[in-house]
């Protein structure tokens, strides 16, 4: 809204939308790592002994098992993220088709603009889909890498 404010031309609302992918891919740089780290502790350590912590398995089972809605948390924020482009889209579509727009050059602007927040919001999903399946195959991964052939 402050760019807005500041800037009101739809092309500044390419700012927000800027923040918001860097903020989501650093996220989900960080979600990734974490869980391949995990993963690898599991596959290394954990399935060797059955001595020690078994941190892994259990935040595993935890996840499994939990029926309260704060065990099932959404790690990437892919809700937040969609809706704030959402939100953001809002503006753009206001300031390219609102009243007084005829330009046929407006409907244009709408298309590429609301495109590139399109294009986000299917890299949003397509993470959260990539990470509900990076558990399983990256421990299996991890434990045919750690066979001695």
């Amino acid at each position: 809204m402050a760019v807005q404010a500041w800037l009101p031309s739809p092309v500044t609302l390419l700012v927000p939308l800027l923040v918001l992918a860097g903020v989501f891919e650093a996220i989900f740089a960080l979600h990734v790592g974490v869980e391949r780290i995990g993963r690898y502790l599991q596959a290394a350590y954990e399935a060797h002994s059955d001595k020690g912590p078994r941190w892994e398995h259990t935040a595993e089972a935890f996840g499994r098992a939990a029926t309260d809605p704060a065990g099932k948390l959404d790690a990437l924020f892919a809700v937040a993220f969609v809706s704030a482009t959402l939100l953001n889209l809002v503006p753009v579509i206001l300031l390219t088709a609102g009243p007084g727009q005829a330009d046929p050059g407006v409907f244009v602007e709408l298309a590429l603009y609301g495109g590139l927040h399109l294009v986000f919001i299917v890299r949003v999903v397509r993470a959260r889909r990539f990470a509900s399946r990076q558990r399983a195959q990256e421990l299996s991964l991890f434990e045919r890498l750690g066979r001695p052939d």
